[in-house]
């Protein structure tokens, strides 16, 4: 179980570190200062007011991996669940979508 743990925790990292290299990692930080401040999680800033946030989450998704590109693409079909122009962004999931070699 601890073996298990530590993987987890390798793999958050990863996470966390892409987010970080397409520069969101604000909302990270955000979100663990107001935890530890003892309140709720902050309010997400208007996405208008972060210019590509669309289409960095969209990259953020192809760097993760296949599983999370088809949850991009399931995502997509849904822009009622969605901020405005995230639904457009992630829609280029569905047919341009990158390559994956043959170990993934």
């Amino acid at each position: 179980m601890l073996g298990r743990t530590f993987s987890n925790l390798g793999r958050l990292r990863q996470i966390t570190t892409i987010v970080a290299r397409h520069g969101l990692d604000h909302f990270l930080k955000a979100r663990r200062l107001f935890r530890r401040a003892g309140g709720g999680v902050p309010e997400e800033p208007e996405t208008d007011l972060i210019p590509g946030l669309a289409e960095r989450f969209r990259a953020i998704l192809e760097d993760l991996g296949p599983t999370f590109i088809k949850f991009g693409q399931i995502l997509s079909t849904r822009p009622d669940l969605l901020p405005p122009g995230f639904a457009q962004a992630l829609e280029t999931l569905q047919d341009n979508c990158p390559a994956m070699s043959e170990a993934e």
